[in-house]
């Protein structure tokens, strides 16, 4: 069973991703380094995202294991 947190990456991370990589070859064949430098940054932002969702999702399954007190 994939994680929640995968499921959320591939649904609508990579989609929004992929939306805009459309849109930044549409306007020009070559990428401008400004154009690259931003879908860099929104890039490594998504990433941390996931990142965070995992971390939330394996702490949660961490946690229903270990007895409280």
């Amino acid at each position: 069973m994939p994680s929640i947190a995968l499921s959320q990456w591939q649904t609508d991370r990579m989609p929004r991703l992929d939306e805009l990589e459309a849109h930044c070859a549409a306007l020009s064949g070559a990428s401008p380094p400004e154009t690259l430098q931003g879908y860099v940054m929104l890039l490594s932002g998504h990433f941390q995202g996931f990142c965070w969702d995992l971390y939330n999702e394996c702490a949660q399954v961490v946690g229903s294991f270990c007895p409280v007190g």
